[in-house]
Parts: C-alpha cells; structure tokens; sequence
C-alpha cells in the first residue's frame, strides 16, 4: 500500500508523457516481429513504344569535308596569320579629271580639278570645282607633284598626269614604258625625206651594137671599120 501512495504521489504529467513515449518506441521497435510483412502488389507500368530520332534537317547538309575548314582556319593556332585583304574588290573607279589650275606659294601647294565621273554640285551653282591640297587623294590617288601646266597623281604602283586643260578638252596623259610604233610606210615626222631608190645593176655581158656607115661623099675617104669591143665577165 505505501509503493502504491508512493508512486500515486510522485506521478506527474512529465513522468506520463516519458512513459507514452517509451512505449510507442517499444512497439515500434518489436512491430516487424510481432506482425507479418506486409507485400504490397502493384499494377503492370505500360511500356510506351521507343520513337525513333529523326534526323534534323541542319545535320543533312553537312559533311565530314565542311569541318576541314574549321581545323585549317584555327583561331587558337600559334601560327595564324591575318588573311590579306582583297584590293581588288575595294579598287575605286579611275577618276577622268580636268585641271583648270594651280597654286604655288611657299605654304599652300593646290590644284583645282574636277571629276567628270563623280562632280561636285551645289543648289542653285551647279557644278563647282574641288580643290585638291598636296598629299590629299581623290578616288585613291594621291595627289603627289603639282606643277605649272600640270598635276601628277599616285595609286599604288599607278601614275596618272593631269594636263592644264584648254577649253573644253584637258589634256591627260598617261606614262609608257615602251617606244611609241610607227607604221611602215609613212613619215615618221614633217621632216621626212624620200630616198631615191638605186636600179639593180645587171650582170654579165652588155651587147654593143654594130656601128653604123654614114653617107660619104665621093671624094671623101672611107673609114676603117673598129671591132666590137667586148666587156669582161663578172
């Protein structure tokens, strides 16, 4: 009787909830022995049938040779090298240029020229002159002589001279590096003179003709009559 007034007096919630606890953790612990397993029977999966990849239309047209180009053209080669631009494509048109002047000072050297192919216009002015200071370029040639009577200009390896021009025809000329052809049968220049041409001389024997008797008078004398004389073989 005193352990149980012990025990009924020494309860409290605290010593409640310990006990709830280890008997759920008992049970839990002794479920597997205590009860059966438990198989669980699941329905079939259904199997979607595989679909074939289909090729992408981007991967048709290409071929092992289009990749040749990305291993020649390497960006992170050591060696590479810049491709060389292509000048002919960005050649400018050769200019068809007319010198109407120059200035010559000890500071400005300049040309005044015109472009027939690309003129300068203005409203209300129409078509104007460019002024073209030394060292500056027009349709890529520079312009690097200016003279009196005439400009020189260079594009690369190509020379173009610019005449003063004389009313409405300049006068532009280009450098030859050969002589100029003259066609066989004409003068040359105004000085030319015609050369006689010299006779074949012939060959061999020339015949002589026999001489000829003149009329004589009766008391005259009668001259002796000379061979033919003959010329030498060549």
């Amino acid at each position: 009787m005193r352990l149980l007034r012990y025990l009924y007096r020494s309860v409290n919630l605290s010593n409640i909830i310990l006990a709830a606890a280890i008997v759920l953790v008992g049970i839990g612990a002794l479920s597997p022995y205590i009860y059966g397993t438990v198989r669980i029977k699941l329905p079939p999966a259904k199997v979607s049938p595989v679909e074939e990849e289909k090729p992408s239309a981007e991967n048709t047209g290409l071929s092992p040779q289009d990749y040749i180009v990305v291993a020649e053209q390497n960006l992170f080669h050591p060696e590479r090298r810049i491709p060389p631009e292509n000048k002919e494509g960005q050649q400018l048109p050769k200019p068809e240029l007319i010198l109407y002047g120059t200035l010559l000072s000890d500071g400005v050297t300049a040309a005044y020229v015109e472009d027939k192919k690309t003129p300068v216009t203005s409203p209300g002015r129409g078509k104007r002159q460019t002024v073209l200071k030394k060292g500056e370029a027009i349709s890529g040639f520079v312009l690097k002589e200016v003279m009196t009577d005439h400009i020189v200009l260079w594009r690369g390896d190509e020379k173009m001279v610019v005449h003063l021009s004389q009313g409405e025809k300049p006068r532009t000329a280009e450098k030859s590096t050969g002589p100029v052809p003259v066609a066989k049968g004409t003068a040359a220049g105004s000085n030319a003179v015609a050369r006689p041409t010299a006779s074949p001389v012939p060959r061999g024997p020339v015949p002589v003709s026999s001489p000829q008797t003149r009329a004589q008078s009766p008391g005259a004398r009668r001259p002796t009559a000379v061979p033919p004389s003959t010329l030498p073989s060549n």
